[in-house]
C-alpha cells in the first residue's frame, strides 16, 4: 500500500489516562483525525470479530490502547475498532500498520 491509498477518514482516541476512570470517555490523540486505509484482515481472530488492518503515515501515539472511528457509508453508521497491534513499518517513522478488532454484538 503507498500513501495515495490513504483514502479513509479516520478518528484516533485512546483510553483515559486517569486512574480508575470508567465513564468511558476516551481522549482524542493529537492530531485526533487522519488519512489511512482500511482492509479486511486474512483469517481473523475469532468468528465474532470483524479484523481489519490499518495503515497510516506514522503517529507517535497509536498505541494499542487506541481505538479508530469512521463512517461506514454501507451501513450507514459508525464504526469503531479497537487497535490489537501496531507496527512500525521499517522502524523509520513514516508508516504504521495497525490490527484492529470490531467485536459483532
Amino acid at each position: 500500500m503507498s500513501v495515495n491509498q490513504h483514502t479513509k477518514w479516520v478518528t484516533l482516541s485512546r483510553s483515559p489516562t486517569t486512574p480508575d476512570d470508567t465513564d468511558g470517555f476516551w481522549e482524542d490523540l493529537d492530531p485526533s483525525g487522519v488519512w489511512a486505509s482500511l482492509q479486511p484482515s486474512f483469517g481473523g481472530s475469532g468468528e465474532r470479530s470483524n479484523d481489519v488492518v490499518l495503515e497510516t503515515r506514522f503517529h507517535p501515539q497509536l498505541t494499542v490502547d487506541c481505538r479508530v472511528s469512521f463512517e461506514d457509508p454501507m451501513l450507514n453508521r459508525t464504526r469503531t475498532l479497537l487497535v490489537q497491534s501496531v507496527q512500525n513499518v521499517d522502524e523509520k517513522n513514516d508508516l504504521m500498520r495497525a490490527l484492529l478488532v470490531e467485536t459483532a454484538p
